[in-house]
């Protein structure tokens, strides 16, 4: 878990709300994201880094047309964490291995930043892996 400051804090769960009622208004279905209010029942299933020996849980998982999809959220500060590396990584790691689709969802002002760290790790499928931002 990545340690943000309030501020940080309050965007990260603002890109979450906005990410799940985007998702609902697409047609996603089981969407699971246990930071919200009403959904903390219903959090994403951990993901297990055999590299790092731990267990990391998406900030959202939903379904559409049958196919998982994983989300991510970052904020710019947490980007640089250790352990957010950690996260991308194991994430990217495990949808190329599942046929999963993979989000990172950051601000609009670090997407660059994203994409470039997405693009260092050499596990994940490029078709399968991708970087959405929307605004702060």
């Amino acid at each position: 878990m990545t340690i943000r400051s309030a501020t940080e804090e309050r965007q990260h769960l603002d890109l979450i709300d906005a990410l799940v009622v985007n998702l609902q208004q697409r047609g996603y279905e089981s969407i699971r994201a246990g930071h919200l209010e009403g959904f903390a029942s219903l959090r994403p299933e951990p993901i297990y880094s055999t590299e790092h020996d731990h267990h990391f849980v998406p900030d959202v998982m939903a379904e559409k047309d049958g196919r998982k999809v994983l989300f991510e959220v970052e904020t710019e500060g947490s980007l640089d964490a250790p352990s957010a590396r950690a996260e991308l990584k194991t994430f990217a790691v495990y949808a190329s291995e599942n046929q999963v689709l993979y989000y990172i969802v950051v601000p609009d002002n670090v997407r660059k930043k994203a994409e470039a760290m997405l693009a260092m790790i050499p596990e994940r499928r490029q078709r399968e892996s991708f970087v959405l931002s929307m605004p702060a």
